[in-house]
């Protein structure tokens, strides 16, 4: 594998900052506790009873609205189903209360944050911290924040000493638009001082294992602002170059809004912003999935098209309907999991709060932590699809003007012809187990393709191939030299539940053979066998046994479970 291959090394991308765990699962809104999700999954439990009795009948309850016996619970609860990390935003839950005061640390705000920060460590929970607040939600462009939160944080010392900067937007109220935040030196010589005084408590805080820019760059008030594309991933850039030099330890990425690769396009972002990882958000009815074409599946096609150049870590994502059955849920959550895992990703976060989903979570940890993946390269599939068309495709914005409607936008991009192929494609290769790697460099592959040509590709001659019956679908990798191999093989029944297109179970046959590679010429050792352990992921049954290079297992003629086989060498 080449040293610059994204993937190389990405399972290890948070691997020195979580310590006992290279996945970062959960992620969630940090900012607030599920009071519904507590209720829900623990009717039972009295001290949970108990702790909310007081908040009435409420959803949510704000972090700095909880007391810390509610916070310990609730990490606690988050311990139970798997989840390592939390995702906070650099505010309180009210608009305009942010962690940048025009050049000034929030102090009480920080100091919820680090106390938050400190009950969760005992439950073994660490946090993304998301560094810049949204434009919107700052006294740079509003001058009623500016009077609300800002102001009344400066001590009559301070406001005398400030220095122009800061003056012009604390004393003399003279804020910026939008398109003048990224690029106004007043603006930028506060937020350096903002990163000074913040940076020298993040670098040294263990509890924080990665940071991100900003949430969801060039998205605001629920519309795309293309015509700041440049100037906002400049901004960006100078974010990260500034973030690096004085905390050159903790990962930094750069997320965009949920539409998957329809929106904002991920490789030309990638390529501009010196990010160490990029964040897709993904929401169903968002990501062009439809009949036939699941949720799952897009999920699998936007985390593989994602890593093509940065390492992808998936921020945000969820179905849009509260009202669809759980066991569906579930299902959605698994798939991107696997999917995410098994593109080169160290984990995946979630939104909204649903921690019931979460025991998905804890079953993935107890596969893939003894394993430790981040210790190990992913080995490059022998094919690479060349998307070198399709992403030029997907980045062009010209035609949609700059105050075009998102949804038409994200609907137009996904009924193009260049998304269609890439749709078709990744349906084709889990349909028939083909592992490839979308790329910008078709050439560094044994094998190259098109995506409107993977049709063409002989899934036999691959360099780990497998068979199963149809209505199964599989994704395998390898990791090291072919010393473990990880295989994910979901029952796919499409179905559509609250217009959203997801899929079910159903009984069917299902029969797994597999040609496992063989042992490279000159080596001295004998043939290669492996242990195999077969993982129901629907009851949690378990097997193991040894098997040769060239074998299979029947699960029958009514197998509905999903399976991960896991290969040791």
């Amino acid at each position: 594998m080449r040293k610059n291959d994204p993937r190389a090394r990405s399972m290890a991308l948070f691997g020195n900052r979580l310590e006992n765990t290279y996945l970062a699962l959960g992620g969630f809104y940090g900012n607030v506790i599920s009071a519904d999700d507590l209720r829900e999954e623990e009717p039972d439990n009295p001290e949970i009873k108990k702790l909310l009795a007081g908040y009435g009948k409420k959803t949510w309850i704000e972090w700095d609205q909880a007391d810390e016996d509610l916070w310990r619970v609730w990490f606690e609860h988050l311990q139970h189903r798997g989840v390592t990390a939390l995702r906070v935003f650099p505010r309180r839950n009210t608009e305009g209360d942010v962690l940048d005061l025009c050049g000034k640390v929030n102090e009480p705000l920080l100091d919820l944050m680090k106390r938050f920060f400190a009950a969760a460590k005992p439950y073994g929970i660490r946090f993304l911290l998301i560094l810049m607040p949204e434009p919107h939600q700052t006294g740079y462009l509003s001058k009623d924040i500016l009077r609300r939160w800002v102001v009344p944080r400066y001590t009559r010392s301070e406001l005398a000493k400030l220095p122009a900067a800061q003056k012009r937007f604390v004393l003399d109220k003279r804020t910026v638009s939008l398109a003048q935040f990224f690029n106004d030196p007043d603006v930028w010589a506060c937020q350096r001082q903002y990163l000074d005084a913040l940076l020298a408590w993040v670098k040294n805080e263990p509890q924080i294992f990665a940071l991100e820019i900003v949430n969801e760059q060039g998205w605001w008030n629920e519309q795309f602002h293309w015509d700041l594309e440049e100037a906002g991933a400049a901004w960006g850039s100078r974010i990260v170059e500034y973030v690096r030099a004085r905390a050159p330890h903790i990962p930094i990425g750069l997320s965009h809004a949920g539409f998957g690769i329809l929106g904002h396009e991920p490789l030309r972002w990638s390529r501009e912003v010196p990010v160490d990882f990029y964040s897709p958000h993904l929401y169903a009815s968002l990501g062009g999935e439809r009949p036939g074409l699941d949720f799952g599946l897009v999920c699998d096609l936007v985390m593989n098209y994602s890593s093509a150049v940065k390492p992808a870590f998936m921020g945000e994502f969820g179905l849009v309907s509260n009202k669809i059955n759980q066991g569906l849920s579930k299902l959605a959550l698994r798939d991107a999991l696997w999917f995410s895992i098994l593109n080169g990703s160290p984990g995946l976060f979630q939104w909204p709060n649903a921690t019931h989903y979460g025991f998905e979570y804890k079953k993935a940890r107890e596969i893939l932590e003894p394993l430790r993946l981040d210790q190990r390269e992913r080995q490059r599939p022998m094919l690479g699809v060349d998307i070198t068309h399709a992403a030029a495709a997907l980045a062009s914005n010209e035609l949609y003007g700059n105050k075009s409607d998102p949804w038409k936008h994200a609907r137009s991009k996904a009924n193009g012809e260049a998304y269609m192929e890439l749709l078709r494609c990744t349906h084709d290769a889990l349909s028939r187990g083909i592992a490839f790697d979308f790329t910008l460099e078709p050439d560094a592959y044994t094998a190259a393709a098109s995506p409107g040509k993977l049709h063409e590709f002989d899934a036999s001659q691959s360099e780990c191939p497998f068979f199963f019956s149809p209505g199964y679908q599989c994704k395998y990798t390898s990791f090291g030299e072919w010393e473990v191999i990880v295989a994910y093989f979901r029952n796919v029944a499409p179905v559509v539940a609250e217009g959203l297109h997801v899929r079910a179970q159903q009984p069917r046959p299902l029969q797994v053979a597999w040609q496992l590679p063989k042992r490279p010429r000159g080596s001295k050792s004998g043939p290669w066998h492996y242990r195999l352990t077969v993982y129901n992921l629907n009851n949690d049954e378990v097997q193991q046994c040894r098997v040769a290079r060239e074998s299979s297992v029947d699960f029958g003629n009514a197998a509905t479970a999903d399976y991960v086989f896991v290969f040791q060498r």
